[in-house]
């Protein structure tokens, strides 16, 4: 063979048989040709199996690499990754005659931007390799086009985590982990961005000095799709030479030897081993500064001066620090919650609840006056707490024993507060207070010195212990007696009493309440679950007033509490409230333009160091309109308003135009990154919604290629067509509208997208009074959010 001929590599899965198969009689042919010479994974096996470093050598040898992504096989997706960070001219192929495998491909939206070359047999495989000649290696590269354009000049050690798609036990504990690390983290947690794209892989591995990623088990819903991601970014990372670990759950019987990178557990405590194992050195090596970070940091200066547009995260916990210092939004809502006047938060997913959690707790820590307890728990297992809820059939009962536990919660994490404050004063001595307070929370029964989801835990075993008393006598005095012994009230008491002395010079005390959502799953028992919540909201009424009371015997103290929570949750809690107008509430809402502007202008004039004017950002850097509409308010019209997806969207549509070398974000750059945006809105709404995720999948798509304007008559079609019964669709129906994904007609050619559910019954009143007036059938439309996701038919509008 001569040494000008090109080589090749061809990954290619080993099931089906056929695509193997077919592939080897392809190459067979290309290499008799003469042009050019590729190798396959099978022509490497080494007694019997082939190593993947012998595999990696071969691809870093090549000048091109071809792939079958027929299946989306874990280790072909592996050395795809690693290709595209080699910098090899890629030529990817799919068997699009296998119906499943092509829409697992198009689900599989991290590289549907690339495309693929179609075929059924080698004949087709040939005719399409001398058509494209992948082996003409001038052409750009993946790595080139989608990649390297967004490295920034300034980075830092951090670690990229590529969280799991489920909270099991191992996911909890993993977390748990993580979260406690020095490193900076970036999460791709798949429950917050469902969808993220190459080019923010890319940027957050070469900002990374490691990457972590967290499988799931094949046999769960969603796993395929969740580790061919994965696995494609572990072979990016590792091909750049970032430490990698790999988890998976269950048993992937792999031909390639991954040992090194890739660890099979089966329990949690494994899991949790294992990452330690791993981490433990990184970070030691980071802390202590023992060696140069060697590589880990690329700075590639960006071509033009629209790759220097920054706009920030669209998740809060991403970017908490920049968040906090430079570009957060005060709104209405930050401001009662900063003065202590509400106790509920509620909103949207992307809303800013955990942005206005990490903003208030940095501003009241400010003040050395008040004290500020941070309640964010990682994850928790509410199937537990469901189970105990499900055994009580007297409801003052479950009332009382609920809001007994959320007291004892809430007062045991306010002590531990006080106890770190106290650990972290340069002196040692300790006033007789403080010396009883750390005996308390040393008690080993009660256990107040472990993780807030422990606490929980222990708590809920303890409750259902006395539940699962059978020769318990069934009297009430006696249930709440043995709920109080469950739930330490003697020591919720003497807590009482010692924190009351050791606070009562404080300002305030602001307890801060996020992250509850995490658990929440409309596969659980949402009532019960909504009576759980429930008894936060009472016990954070009713503590504050029981440290008010002030006698000879107690001190008063100013506690404050807010709970920041998803509507969803909210209105489930209004639901099985006995009186719901009692619960004091504000609604974190973007429905004003100009308000929800800032978040993007005011990032970016923080993010350019103040250099820009605000405003300059749109006739800057973005064409004047698109479709006929300011591009400013086009974005706010095809997008939901809230912050997460502004960000997201604009994000989108600056990663195409930088891409595509365009010196502004072009037209079709927006459209483009509208079609991004919208998927990504779609994956969004099966969070949020009481529907099980396959039926409202099933609705959403049933509504592809209609009309954004549609009769009731044809909404109640499309319903039933998924085999809702008929009884059911006007229920269907107003848990679409709640969900924001339809709007009701409330004024000719007026359509209202109403997520509260005050504003739903008004909007639904003047819908049946425009009908009557009009003498037509209701009207909806969908939300154009979802537009360019469902490919609707504009010109029938």
């Amino acid at each position: 063979m001569s040494s000008t001929i090109p080589e090749g590599f061809f990954a290619y899965p080993s099931s089906p048989p056929t695509v193997g198969e077919t592939i080897r009689n392809a190459v067979s042919i290309i290499n008799q040709g003469g042009i050019a010479h590729i190798r396959t994974w099978e022509d490497l096996r080494i007694s019997g199996r082939v190593v993947i470093q012998e595999i990696l050598a071969a691809i870093d040898k090549a000048q091109f690499f071809c792939v079958d992504l027929t299946g989306l096989n874990l280790n072909v997706l592996f050395e795809l990754g690693y290709a595209i960070t080699r910098n090899k001219v890629i030529w990817p192929i799919l068997d699009n005659s296998f119906a499943t495998y092509k829409s697992h491909f198009e689900q599989f939206r991290i590289l549907t931007t690339i495309g693929y070359t179609p075929y059924q047999n080698s004949l087709q495989v040939n005719e399409a390799f001398y058509r494209d000649q992948p082996y003409l290696i001038n052409s750009p590269t993946l790595f080139e086009q989608l990649v390297e354009p967004h490295f920034q000049s300034t980075s830092e050690d951090q670690m990229l985590y590529l969280k799991s798609r489920y909270d099991t036990e191992a996911s909890i504990r993993l977390s748990k982990r993580i979260s406690g690390s020095p490193l900076t983290q970036i999460v791709d947690d798949p429950q917050e961005v469902p969808l993220q794209y190459l080019s923010w892989y890319g940027t957050n591995i070469y900002k990374s000095c490691c990457v972590f990623s967290h499988l799931i088990h094949p046999d769960r819903e969603g796993a395929l799709l969740h580790n061919a991601r994965y696995a494609l970014v572990g072979g990016m990372a590792f091909g750049v030479g970032r430490r990698l670990l790999m988890l998976t759950e269950g048993d992937y019987s792999a031909p390639l030897d991954y040992r090194e990178m890739l660890f099979q557990y089966k329990t949690a405590t494994e899991a949790f081993n294992r990452l330690d194992e791993w981490l433990t050195p990184i970070e030691q090596a980071w802390l202590g500064k023992e060696s140069a970070r060697r590589g880990y940091m690329l700075t590639l200066q960006l071509a033009t001066e629209l790759k220097s547009l920054q706009i920030g995260e669209p998740i809060a916990e991403n970017e908490v620090e920049k968040l906090v210092d430079y570009y957060f939004i005060e709104t209405v809502a930050y401001h009662e919650a900063l003065e202590g006047r509400q106790t509920v938060f509620y909103g949207r997913k992307g809303t800013g609840k955990s942005a206005n959690f990490f903003k208030l707790g940095d501003v009241l820590a400010a003040d050395r006056r008040n004290l500020v307890v941070r309640i964010k728990p990682i994850a928790y297992e509410l199937q537990a707490i469901t189970d105990l809820l499900a055994r009580y059939r007297e409801k003052d009962k479950k009332t009382y024993a609920v809001e007994s536990l959320w007291k004892f919660l809430l007062i045991s994490e306010i002590a531990n507060t006080v106890a770190k404050t106290l650990e972290g004063r340069l002196q040692t001595e300790m006033s007789e207070d403080e010396a009883s307070l750390f005996e308390l929370i040393s008690r080993e029964d009660a256990m107040l010195r472990k993780d807030f989801s422990i606490r929980l835990e222990r708590c809920v075993h303890s409750l259902q212990s006395i539940e699962e008393n059978p020769k318990r006598e069934r009297r009430i005095e006696l249930d709440q007696r043995s709920i109080s012994e469950a739930l330490h009230e003697g020591l919720y008491k003497e807590l009482r009493l010692v924190l009351g002395r050791i606070l009562s010079n404080k300002k305030r005390i602001a307890i801060l309440v996020d992250n509850l959502d995490k658990a929440w799953d409309g596969n659980n028992d949402l009532t019960n679950l909504a009576e759980f919540f429930l008894g936060l909201l009472s016990a954070a009424r009713r503590l504050p007033i029981d440290f008010s009371r002030e006698d000879s015997r107690r001190d008063s103290a100013n506690i404050t509490i807010a709970v920041f929570l998803r509507s969803d949750i909210f209105f489930k809690i209004k639901s099985v409230a006995r009186e719901p107008d009692k619960i004091n509430s504000y609604k974190l809402s973007w429905d004003d333009p100009e308000l929800l502007s800032r978040v993007i202008e005011e990032r970016f004039t923080a993010l350019h160091a103040g250099n820009v004017v605000p405003n300059e950002i749109w006739k800057r850097y973005f064409c004047e309109t698109v479709k006929g509409v300011v591009t400013k308010e086009f974005f706010f019209k095809r997008s939901l308003p809230r912050p997460r997806d502004l960000v997201y969207f604009i994000k989108a549509a600056v990663a195409t135009a930088v891409n595509r070398r365009h010196p502004i974000v072009e037209e079709n750059d927006i459209l483009d990154a509208e079609k991004q945006y919208s998927q990504f809105a779609i994956e969004s709404l099966i969070v949020e919604s009481d529907l099980a995720a396959s039926l409202l999948e099933s609705l959403v798509f049933e509504f592809i290629g209609s009309s954004p304007q549609l009769t009731a008559e044809e909404v109640k079609g499309s319903i039933l067509k998924v085999g809702v019964q008929s009884e059911a669709v006007n229920g269907i129906i107003d848990s679409l509208c709640n969900l924001r994904f339809i709007g009701v007609e409330v004024a000719k050619g007026e359509f209202r997208f109403a997520d509260d559910p005050q504003e739903y019954k008004k909007a639904q009143i003047l819908s049946r009074k425009l009908s009557e007036r009009m003498d037509q059938e209701p009207r909806f439309m969908i939300n154009p959010a979802y537009w360019a996701f469902l490919e609707v038919n504009l010109e029938t509008s």
